[in-house]
């Protein structure tokens, strides 16, 4: 009854938490890390940080037209928005791939979010708790995207419907605050 990735995220968290780690990383499978990824984040994390995102691109950008576009169209969302929002000094946000969390973070705000934008969901529930997500700007995530139409169709009907419903249950209450 409890599938997706929020539950398998809060279950790895839950039974790694007596292991007393430091931070947690996480990376899709079927993504690749740049070398400097655990490097970066120690960085990072030493010099203050509580939550971060890596930049996050497409692996594979040159295997069809779609992901091409896909690639320019998450350079934008991926890469040049969290980038903004971190020079701001506001919280870059969780985009699901590539991001890092200290203890601390989730003995605070537990991994509760299971909606089908889990990462949205944690990140508008980091800012209530007025935890900051960081961007790790030197180091790379690159994941593959849908090749087919109706892969790609079905995720992204699934980004945006979520999206909408996160707008929808948590837009008044980030408007009032």
């Amino acid at each position: 009854a409890r599938r997706g990735k929020g539950y398998a995220l809060d279950h790895a968290f839950t039974t790694l938490a007596p292991d007393l780690y430091m931070a947690y990383v996480v990376i899709d499978a079927d993504s690749i890390a740049s070398d400097n990824l655990l490097a970066s984040l120690r960085r990072h994390f030493a010099a203050g940080a509580l939550a971060l995102q890596a930049r996050y691109t497409v692996l594979n950008g040159d295997a069809a037209p779609r992901t091409r576009l896909a690639q320019i169209a998450l350079a934008a969302f991926n890469v040049l928005r969290p980038r903004a929002r971190d020079r701001l000094g506001l919280s870059a946000g969780i985009l699901g791939n590539g991001f890092a969390l200290r203890r601390e973070v989730l003995n605070q705000v537990p991994y509760t979010a299971a909606s089908v934008v889990e990462d949205l969901e944690y990140h508008l529930k980091l800012v209530a708790a007025d935890i900051r997500v960081g961007y790790a700007d030197d180091a790379e995530i690159r994941g593959e995207m849908p090749t087919g139409e109706q892969g790609s169709r079905v995720q992204r009907a699934r980004w945006e419907g979520g999206r909408l419903r996160m707008l929808a249950e948590h837009g008044p209450e980030l408007a009032g605050a």
